[in-house]
């Protein structure tokens, strides 16, 4: 079983590596034991080996097992001591998750019990927190979708925003794992905004009326949106 993620591995690190955007083995391996159904594993040391098992159709299963003193061992320890400081928020298959690691004893050594729980919606009455720099990327996405009956590619951010294509799709990754976007894995212009339009809308007096404007000249060309030198927006 692990010898089936251990390939994948190697296979999801290169595309990884092509888009900029690094994931932790524990990350991984929660996708691991998600795909055959389980909402959460256990890992323990032992006999020179750390090894993950989770309870695969009512049976416990083992979902990995490294060699203790091996470079994978020691990444999966140090991702779960940091994730049993702080929760880790991730996305899997498109969803948005929190990753909490429980630290106990067994066999005289440190073990961890990681539960994979679906992220809370957010709470449409409440702006959630954003920088400047995810407001402004939300107000694209926002006014692009209104203005062309479709989300925006990752290739239209970077041809707006001037970025390179890694520091683009880091930034979706980062909207998506906070909750601000979603999006279908393998989807194509899949983003969906999950914050209220209106939170959008009042970006609308400062970034968004160059974006709009820039969005509208480049579809339709500038002379239509442009009167004595202002520009014209409609709701």
């Amino acid at each position: 079983m692990w010898g089936r993620m251990r390939r994948h591995r190697l296979g999801f690190f290169a595309i990884l590596k092509h888009r900029g955007k690094p994931v932790t083995l524990l990350e991984q391996l929660c996708a691991h034991a998600m795909s055959f159904g389980a909402q959460s594993f256990e890992t323990e040391r032992k006999n020179g080996r750390q090894r993950a098992f989770a309870q695969i159709d009512g049976a416990r299963t083992r979902i990995a097992n490294f060699e203790d003193s091996g470079s994978d061992a020691r990444e999966l320890r140090a991702n779960l001591c940091a994730a049993a400081k702080k929760s880790v928020r991730t996305v899997i298959g498109g969803k948005a998750y929190i990753l909490h690691v429980r630290v106990f004893e067994r066999f005289g050594e440190d073990a961890f019990e990681v539960s994979i729980d679906p992220a809370p919606k957010l709470d449409p009455s409440v702006v959630p927190p954003f920088t400047a720099k995810q407001g402004r990327y939300l107000a694209y996405i926002y006014h692009y979708t209104k203005i062309h009956r479709q989300a925006p590619a990752e290739s239209d951010l970077e041809r707006y925003f001037r970025v390179s294509p890694p520091a683009i799709h880091d930034t979706i990754k980062t909207l998506e794992r906070n909750g601000l976007i979603e999006r279908t894995p393998r989807q194509a212009r899949s983003i969906r905004l999950l914050v209220p339009q209106s939170t959008c809308r009042d970006w609308s007096s400062t970034f968004c009326r160059v974006c709009l404007y820039t969005l509208m000249s480049r579809s339709f060309g500038s002379s239509r949106f442009r009167s004595s030198g202002s520009l014209v927006m409609t709701a």
